[in-house]
């Protein structure tokens, strides 16, 4: 199966890396500008905001 075989390498990959990878401080990691929706915000402005920045998910606030 070809998605397996693709999350496969990805495991292979990251174990090589494994040292390397435990040292990454994870704000080198994370998102530099978060971008969240409110909970009010009407459907099509949202859809707009993640079609906008070419998301496919957003984090929802209260």
């Amino acid at each position: 199966d070809e998605v397996m075989s693709d999350t496969y390498f990805d495991f292979e990959n990251m174990e090589h890396n494994y040292k390397d990878t435990m040292n990454v401080k994870i704000g080198e990691l994370m998102t530099k500008s978060v971008a969240s929706i409110d909970l009010d915000m009407p459907c099509l402005k949202a859809a707009s905001t993640m079609w906008l920045r070419k998301f496919r998910r957003i984090p929802v606030t209260h």
